[in-house]
């Protein structure tokens, strides 16, 4: 790890003892935990955002990603498809990582994996 990342993870633990019950605290700490490529520590962590805040479109999405490595497969599609019904578009190019957000009039960009 380097000092970016180390620093990220005390941040985000930080974050958790703090507010336990903080969706973007679980989601923070899943990031990381994803990028150190510790996928099911961080499908962990955007479950528990997702139990706090059944919004949170990002979470759905990364969870989807990571079980695509992890597996189940079916578990991965079927996270990715219920994105459908919340006015999101899949990627059609499956090696990107964007996501539309068709429901609103502006049409939103994510772009984190």
């Amino acid at each position: 790890m380097d000092a970016d990342t180390d620093r990220a993870e005390r941040l985000a633990r930080q974050a958790l003892m703090s507010s336990p019950r903080s969706a973007r605290a679980h989601f923070s700490m899943g990031e990381v935990l994803r990028t150190q490529c510790r996928y099911t520590e961080a499908i962990s962590e955007y479950e528990a955002a997702l139990a706090l805040n059944r919004n949170l479109v990002g979470a759905l999405a990364n969870i989807g990603r990571l079980k695509i490595y992890v597996g189940p497969l079916d578990d991965a599609m079927r996270a990715l498809v219920s994105l459908i019904p919340m006015g999101c578009e899949l990627p059609s190019n499956s090696r990107s990582t964007e996501m539309r957000l068709s429901s609103s009039p502006g049409s939103m960009r994510s772009s984190k994996p």
